[in-house]
């Protein structure tokens, strides 16, 4: 089947450029991800901020490929809202995200539109979004300037909607609603009224207009959000100000494009013309808008505004520089330093940027930020875990809270990511040489052996069974076996306090219990003819050994230290001659996670057979440990895919793994600035797009694996 390009993606030396051709292209709700700054010191005054150590979590803004947006403060209750431009020509008004040509740049963390329509004008509207650095909320550029309007042609920009947000949900881009193109909104002269239409009453709709709440009082209620264009302000009303209609009930609106709507399709329509701010701004000039919370959007000039957020935001850019004169290359790192940046949630680092946006104790999350310098980040996200997640009391005490939300002194270790999240910590501590927190580490990681030990040691060897303590883990319950990857966390988190340790005795003792456990991983478990670890020894029944290994036991004993460099070369030739590799297009290669079953008809399965950006460059970091710089370069290639598009343009319902079409747009598949937890075969995002474990391995990888430069090793 054919199918007509539509968007165009074009890598550049500092980001991504987009071009369209084509009116209405769904493809424009794919959305580039903006952060705003987080200080607590913008929402809360000094009481509230000692109730609220754990919590908030930044905010963000959700740019689409033409000019609207999403914007979200779940750090405030949930509120956010979103936003649209008119031109009103006469009597009919044209939105700026449906002209019929829209060119978008993300470059140095702004989008940048250039957007014409001869409905309206020869001459294109330029509009620029920038994240509100010490704002809180979103900075606007509108450049008419060249524009030939009639003396009849007026522009509007309008904000309100206030979108629900569950902090806990994962946003998943392929069953969500777009909450911006699929609601009405209604011009006459200067009103503005906006109505949603939501699913059908009997519907399960986590993405409803619902405000999420919280009782321990960590969540701010009813903080105005704040809007300025030319001086005047206008106030998006809470929530409260919706007005909810019985199903079948007709909702009825004012002006253009509205009319009226039966609800028959949806059952409930919703109409909210009191939480709309709408603002006529002026035409054949340079105008300045802003949306968002805090005292910068009060108080100071826009246009100076707007210029320190962009500086700041070329700074972000500027963390990490390469000119290789790859422009994909050197755009995917520039790019790549803006989730790493928003991953950091006012204390810890988060899940996931925009899907799980939860305060979880690892993964790989912290990986990125330190390539890209952000130790102030790093050493508040290690140390507020040291205080808010570490069980002192009860069976698991010594071991940590899954995230700092649910923190507390008593609670059961569910998922075991302090393993990772350790390791972690130990590249803190060999980039800075912090010596106060390597006093502060010590008792931890010692703390974390024993507690390990106790509960996860099943036989008379120093092996540990895997439970939930890596990604991709969710498969990993507790079997009563001794398995590889826990195994060779134990033996990183001894080594660690050898090297943390000043007390040559305690430093010898934790070097020998190291050596037992080396001795017995490879003794157990090392298989000399298929050369690979097995995945784990059974210790019931006959005993049997699990021989069919996944990635991470490829490529942990290898970053851990366990295996050698010619062990890590079988491995990694295991792997190559026994799990399903797909590539791409740019020249990109990734490999399954197994070949365990049952996995779901060959196609994906959770944590079984699967393609994860972050599992695909950990292996290529365990190719580059041994000089093999090629193949891990492609893997390398396989995941940017995601910040690109990384499809054959204008096939928006094509399901790649299946190859088929499918009915609704697969807008996942080509999300702008992406690094998601799941791929497609072709590279794209699957879902859980803007994943933590992605994000900060992407920038080790390009750091250690890809730069070669490593921070020196301080156990040694």
């Amino acid at each position: 089947m054919e199918y007509e390009g539509v968007y165009r993606y074009e890598p550049t030396g500092r980001g991504i450029r987009y071009e369209s051709a084509e009116p209405f292209d769904p493809e424009r709700s794919t959305p580039c991800v903006l952060y705003p700054d987080n200080r607590r010191a913008l929402l809360f005054d000094p009481e509230e901020m000692k109730k609220r150590e754990k919590i908030p979590f930044r905010p963000f803004v959700l740019a689409m490929l033409s000019p609207k947006y999403e914007i979200h403060f779940d750090n405030v209750g949930g509120t956010g809202g979103y936003g649209r431009f008119a031109f009103v020509k006469g009597a009919v008004p044209v939105f700026l995200d449906e002209f019929r040509c829209v060119t978008a740049e993300y470059e140095n963390g702004e989008v940048r539109y250039t957007a014409q329509d001869d409905r309206i004008s020869p001459d294109p509207v330029r509009v620029t979004f920038v994240s509100g650095r010490g704002a809180c909320g979103l900075l606007i550029h509108v450049d008419t300037t060249d524009m030939r309007l009639g003396e009849d042609t007026k522009l509007y920009w309008l904000h309100g909607g206030v979108l629900g947000w569950q902090t806990h949900s994962p946003y998943r881009l392929e069953f969500s609603r777009d909450m911006v193109r699929g609601n009405v909104v209604s011009l006459s002269e200067s009103h503005a009224a906006i109505r949603v239409t939501e699913e059908r009453e009997n519907a399960p709709n986590p993405y409803g207009l619902k405000r999420f709440t919280s009782d321990d009082g960590w969540f701010a209620k009813d903080v105005p959000i704040l809007l300025r264009a030319d001086g005047d302000e206008y106030s998006a009303a809470p929530p409260d100000a919706l007005r909810f209609f019985r199903p079948g009930q007709t909702v009825s609106g004012s002006g253009f494009g509205c009319g009226s709507d039966s609800g028959s399709d949806y059952g409930v329509g919703r109409e909210v013309p009191d939480a709309v701010a709408c603002a006529k701004l002026p035409t054949g000039c340079v105008c300045c808008a802003a949306v968002g919370i805090g005292s910068a959007i009060r108080e100071e000039p826009l246009d100076a505004l707007f210029s320190a957020v962009r500086e700041s935001n070329r700074a972000v850019a500027g963390r990490l520089t390469v000119k290789t004169g790859d422009p994909a290359f050197d755009g995917a790192v520039a790019a790549g330093a803006f989730p790493t940046d928003g991953v950091f949630g006012d204390n810890v680092f988060l899940h996931g940027n925009l899907s799980w946006r939860e305060g979880y104790q690892g993964w790989r999350v912290a990986y990125g930020p330190l390539a890209y310098g952000m130790f102030r980040e790093a050493a508040a996200h290690f140390k507020n875990h040291f205080v808010h997640t570490r069980i002192t009391e009860g069976p698991d005490r010594g071991g940590f809270n899954g995230t700092i939300e649910d923190a507390r002194p008593d609670a059961v270790a569910f998922y075991n990511m302090h393993q990772t999240f350790l390791h972690q910590a130990r590249r803190y501590w060999e980039y800075t040489g912090d010596k106060a927190f390597a006093a502060e580490l010590l008792p931890i990681v010692e703390g974390a052996i024993e507690r390990d030990l106790r509960r996860l040691r099943p036989g008379k060897e120093l092996l540990l069974e895997n439970c939930l303590n890596t990604w991709i883990s969710d498969h990993h319950w507790a079997i009563m076996g001794q398995c590889t990857q826990g195994s060779a966390y134990l033996y990183n988190l001894m080594t660690l306090a050898a090297g943390l340790e000043e007390d040559p005795e305690r430093k010898a003792y934790w070097m020998r219990q190291a050596d037992v456990v080396k001795s017995d991983l490879n003794r157990v478990l090392w298989q000399k003819r298929k050369g690979v670890f097995a995945y784990a020894r059974d210790l019931r029944g006959n005993g049997l050994i699990h021989d069919e290994p996944e990635l991470a036991d490829i490529y942990h004993p290898a970053e851990l230290g366990v295996a050698d460099p010619i062990r890590t070369f079988e491995m990694l030739d295991w792997a190559e001659a026994n799990l399903d590799w797909v590539r791409t297009d740019n020249g990109g290669k990734m490999c399954r996670s197994s070949r365990w079953h049952p996995n779901g008809g060959d196609l994906y399965s959770h944590s079984i057979y699967e393609l994860n950006g972050g599992e695909e460059l950990n292996l290529a970091l365990a190719y580059q440990q041994i000089g093999l710089a090629e193949p891990a370069y492609e893997i390398f290639k396989f995941v940017y895919m995601s910040l690109y598009g990384g499809r054959d343009p204008g096939i928006p319902n094509f399901d790649y793994d299946t190859g088929r079409v499918r009915g609704g747009p697969h807008l996942y598949t080509h999300t702008a600035l992406n690094l998601p937890c799941h791929l497609s075969v072709n590279g794209t995002g699957r879902m859980n797009p803007l994943f933590g474990d992605t994000i900060g391995m992407f920038g080790r990888e390009v750091f250690e694996g890809i730069l070669g430069i490593h921070p020196p090793s301080r156990t040694e």
